[in-house]
């Protein structure tokens, strides 16, 4: 839903700049993780956000994925 910290980010896209309105990789490893505890009968050719991922497991507040905690996300730009 929003970009990620990488270093196509950082060195491509938009610089230190975008990379200070993204969140961290950790919450791709965080969805990942409960994608690949589910049951693979019921969860095999599926296509997920990490947001989704992470909202059916309860986890809502995502702040805590934030590069700067409390800024304003690039996602939140186009939200008007």
């Amino acid at each position: 839903m929003t970009t990620i910290d990488t270093a196509a980010v950082r060195n491509i896209l938009g610089g230190e700049m975008l990379a200070k309105m993204s969140r961290t990789p950790d919450i791709l490893a965080d969805a990942a993780y409960y994608i690949f505890n589910q049951q693979a009968t019921e969860c095999t050719g599926n296509c997920f956000t990490d947001e989704e991922v992470l909202s059916k497991e309860g986890i809502t507040d995502l702040s805590h994925y934030s590069v700067v905690p409390g800024a304003q996300l690039y996602k939140d730009l186009f939200l008007d």
